[in-house]
């Protein structure tokens, strides 16, 4: 899939699987910017690219849950590029550490704020852009939890459900504009939070998944990629589990034995 002549703008990818998803871009002859509302972070993630001889990233720093802010980083996109083809929403706020009655009103907005309503402002932006171009593609990043809950983070797993729901309510009505919009719904990632646990937590959390392995940023990377090509031009309003069969199943095997 050749992206060349493309502009590529991935939320959240100074680190870990957005960082990844932009690589693939980057791979496949795409400008992609590089976002975090952490402007260091940012800095870290462009000299790294340009280690690994990717010249075509910039920075677009902002908050995605600050509407002035995400109204910058479109105007700075298209002022860098001159088009904004590929929005993909990966930015996440992770609602770790909070129980349902330990939650306030201030945590769930906070994770609201990014999961959902960042979501929400980063796609009516550049949807604005793309029904000049004649339309566009939309990855918004999910997770399985949206729709199989997570103990003690009822936030994140109610701001992922919404964001499935706003991929599909955007996908039929951004459609007539030809901008198609999918979602990645993630399993379990291979991040840097995955080297933390120990050997036994690890091979458990594997007999969860039928496949046996946890996904990593190159199976996100190239399943956003597909869905932003024109090899899935009619494909648009999904949910795509990328998860390596555990949804799949009823129990993990450990339980069938």
């Amino acid at each position: 899939m050749n992206f060349e002549g493309k502009t590529v703008l991935v939320t959240g990818s100074s680190r870990h699987t957005g960082l990844g998803i932009a690589k693939t871009f980057l791979k496949a002859g795409a400008t992609v910017g590089i976002n975090s509302g952490n402007a260091e972070n940012v800095k870290k993630a462009i000299e790294e690219l340009k280690r690994e001889d990717f010249e075509n990233a910039f920075a677009v720093i902002g908050d995605i849950s600050k509407e002035d802010n995400v109204a910058a980083m479109i105007k700075k996109t298209i002022e860098r590029s001159g088009r904004l083809d590929v929005l993909v929403n990966n930015a996440c706020h992770l609602g770790v550490g909070h129980d349902f009655m330990s939650t306030t009103a201030e945590f769930w907005d906070e994770v609201m704020g990014v999961n959902a309503r960042g979501v929400f402002l980063c796609s009516r932006y550049a949807a604005a852009e793309m029904i000049k171009l004649g339309g566009g593609a939309i990855v918004n990043i999910s997770s399985t939890c949206a729709v199989r809950a997570l103990r003690n983070r009822s936030a994140y797993c109610a701001s992922k459900g919404a964001v499935d729901s706003l991929t599909k309510a955007m996908a039929i009505e951004l459609a007539p504009n030809n901008i198609r919009i999918n979602a990645i719904a993630l399993g379990y990632m291979r991040t840097s939070r995955w080297e933390t646990l120990s050997e036994d937590v690890a091979e458990r959390r594997r007999l969860n998944i039928p496949l046996g392995k946890e996904s990593d940023y190159e199976d996100a990377g190239q399943l956003a990629l597909f869905l932003s090509s024109s090899a899935a031009g009619n494909i648009t309003g999904e949910i795509f589990d990328l998860d390596g069969g555990a949804g799949a199943q009823l129990y993990p095997v450990d339980c069938e034995i």
